[in-house]
């Protein structure tokens, strides 16, 4: 029972820390927008993924299977850990904090 316990610890902070550190890469790349435009870009693209979640889950669980739909959160995390690999980030607040300092 305590494992149950501390799994619902973890699963409840894990994500805190995930948005804390998305929200700081998305300010890092988008550096010379306002940060009201970094927040609401993700959040919204947080609420598109939690609209769109359920119902792609639905119709492969309807469709493929429960094990499709078990493999389907795996696949988006593959997905997403791919691309954030392939894609050469700019760190630019990074940079003009760099100029900065230089001049």
């Amino acid at each position: 029972m305590r494992v149950i316990y501390a799994a619902t610890v973890l699963q409840g902070l894990i994500p805190g820390f995930a948005m804390t550190s998305m929200y700081e890469l998305l300010v890092e790349i988008t550096y010379p927008r306002s940060d009201m435009f970094v927040s609401l870009l993700g959040m919204g693209a947080l609420g598109v993924f939690r609209l769109l979640y359920p119902i792609v889950n639905r119709l492969l669980l309807n469709t493929a299977g429960p094990t499709a739909s078990a493999l389907f959160p795996l696949a988006v995390s593959f997905f997403v850990t791919l691309v954030s690999v392939l894609t050469k980030m700019e760190y630019k607040r990074q940079q003009a904090n760099e100029e900065t300092v230089t001049c």
